[in-house]
């Protein structure tokens, strides 16, 4: 693997494929002499703060190559121009690189197919087929881009930028908090735990701003509650408990959380990341982060198991404290989801419920009758679960109103400690 992106923690077999590239183009000929069709560009696509522009440059450096980088700055014809001229300037200069950056941002039109930007761009990929330039673009919305474009044995081949896995985000946050003086007392799982499905950008971001407010404090060590209280403030917009959490509203909030966290834990173990309580503004929150396996659940099991942790909020309050709870709007959105999948979709509830044929009041009223009866068993099945565990319950409570938060790793401390 090419040097340069040893500084790129993770995405091994990405940047593997990248190293082939920079090898192909440092040797074209040899490889042209072995009987290799040489790609002419690469279009690499992610989400923003992916590392597309990063590993671009990675592979331009690793070509030492000279390259002519194109960015939608004007409109119109003036922009047109610019891509002629960025093009021209390649051929002119070869070995070249044509950077593309942000390809998907080209044109203004709903209809891309018909855009003028990229009818410029294939005329001259076209142009340098017989050409020594290669053309790298990055973007983030594949569906900015012209199906005409994509064409894989023509012109752009794509490499997909995921996000990090566990593992490499682990090796992420390593990489960026070796980089401090201040000492390190960072619970590393649970803050792995916590930036699962984040982009390396957003984890070097959130680390980044951690570190700033320790050396602004005047701190010798970075601590697990640092990022924890960076983190609230990226993802969720909100900041540490500051008021009285024994009041009836945060009690509520409290017991909540809490129980999301409770019946996930006890149908799924490992399952969650990080439970808080927090305030958006003037207004009390809270939040469950999830570390499931498959966020997309599949089978009948899987999909009970979501319905009843999306209505453990609700119970938990109900069970605990006798009170409706009201702050359930996106909880029953999740639940009503997963039991319309298992009636809708999998046919649990009859083969009656797949038809699709919403004009039928008959079919539309029995499967929404099916869909409520699901949704009732499973708030009845879930309060049993919280009533059963009500001890662990209100050691979850305690905790959380004690820290504001539990990591992955104080949940499961709390769990091997159950009698």
């Amino acid at each position: 693997m090419n040097k340069v992106f040893n500084e790129f923690k993770g995405y091994e077999e990405i940047k593997r494929e990248l190293s082939i590239y920079a090898d192909m183009l440092n040797r074209r000929d040899e490889y042209i002499d072995m009987g290799v069709d040489v790609d002419k560009g690469i279009l690499i696509l992610g989400e923003t703060g992916t590392g597309k522009t990063t590993l671009a440059n990675a592979l331009i450096n690793a070509t030492e190559r000279k390259v002519y980088q194109c960015r939608k700055r004007y409109s119109g014809a003036r922009f047109l121009d610019e891509i002629a001229d960025t093009f021209a300037d390649a051929i002119e200069n070869t070995p070249s690189v044509v950077f593309l950056d942000g390809i998907d941002m080209f044109s203004e039109l709903d209809d891309v197919e018909h855009a003028e930007e990229f009818a410029v761009i294939k005329a001259w990929m076209d142009e340098i087929r017989t050409e020594d330039v290669f053309v790298i673009a990055t973007a983030r919305d594949m569906g900015r881009i012209p199906d005409s474009l994509q064409e894989c044995d023509k012109y752009l081949k794509l490499i997909i930028i995921r996000q990090p896995r566990e593992e490499e985000m682990a090796e992420i946050m390593g990489y960026y908090l070796s980089k401090t003086k201040l000492d390190i007392a960072v619970d590393e799982t649970a803050i792995t735990k916590i930036l699962r499905r984040f982009s390396g950008g957003e984890a070097k971001d959130i680390i980044n701003n951690a570190l700033k407010t320790a050396v602004f404090e005047g701190k010798d060590k970075l601590e697990t509650k640092d990022i924890i209280t960076s983190y609230l403030k990226w993802e969720l917009g909100g900041r540490i408990l500051e008021r009285d959490k024994n009041d009836d509203e945060a009690k509520r909030v409290v017991y909540h959380e809490a129980g999301h966290a409770l019946v996930a834990e006890l149908l799924n173990p490992g399952s969650v990341a990080f439970v808080s309580v927090y305030q958006e503004g003037n207004t009390l929150t809270g939040a469950v982060k999830y570390c499931r396996d498959d966020d997309r659940p599949k089978t009948y099991d899987e999909l009970e198991s979501y319905m009843k942790t999306s209505l453990a909020g609700k119970a938990a309050v109900e069970v605990a404290l006798g009170e409706a709870d009201d702050g359930i709007y996106n909880d029953m959105k999740s639940a009503i989801r997963s039991a319309t999948t298992i009636v809708e979709d999998l046919g649990v509830w009859g083969f009656h419920n797949l038809i699709k044929d919403k004009d039928d009041f008959s079919v539309t009223e029995n499967r929404n009758r099916r869909i409520e009866t699901l949704l009732d068993k499973n708030y009845e099945d879930t309060k049993r679960i919280i009533s059963k565990n009500k001890m662990l319950l209100d050691r979850l409570v305690s905790e959380l109103i004690d820290k504001n938060w539990l990591t992955y790793t104080d949940i499961q401390k709390i769990f091997d400690e159950r009698s």
